[in-house]
């Protein structure tokens, strides 16, 4: 498909932020999730009154968007681009739905900590270029 500048566009995606970006920011913002809950509390005593819900979702969906972030790169991609982005579109899914399920308990500071980082990764994954570029290496074909 032509671009309108002579060339061919390879893959999907007409975002600004490339495939290499979007992996540190991912990264960055399933670390936010993990540790934000304890940071936030200003003594261990008022990590013991957090919701052990809220600290068990946010680790998970955290660590799989940390996992997700640190996988592949410049020297292989282990996981297909079409792979990656259902599952950034599972995770936006996820973390709203953490979202809505902690407002409807009642946990504010949950339910801000979950919209934002749902509102962010959607917007991350709105604004990716999915395509390998130049320099990135072509999946290994396995024998």
């Amino acid at each position: 498909m032509a671009n309108g500048t002579g060339k061919e566009s390879k893959g999907k995606g007409v975002g600004v932020v490339r495939f290499d970006i979007h992996r540190v920011i991912e990264a960055t913002i399933g670390m936010v999730l993990i540790l934000l809950p304890f940071v936030l509390a200003f003594s261990p005593s008022e990590v013991l009154d957090l919701p052990t819900t809220v600290l068990v979702v946010a680790g998970v969906i955290g660590a799989v968007a940390a996992t997700l972030g640190f996988l592949g790169g410049r020297s292989g991609n282990p996981m297909p681009l079409g792979l990656h982005f259902a599952l950034d579109v599972v995770l936006t899914v996820a973390l709203i739905g953490a979202a809505l399920f902690f407002a409807y308990g009642g946990e504010t500071s949950a339910t801000v900590l979950f919209a934002s980082a749902g509102l962010a990764y959607a917007l991350l994954s709105a604004l990716t270029r999915y395509s390998r570029e130049p320099g990135d290496a072509e999946p290994r074909a396995e024998r």
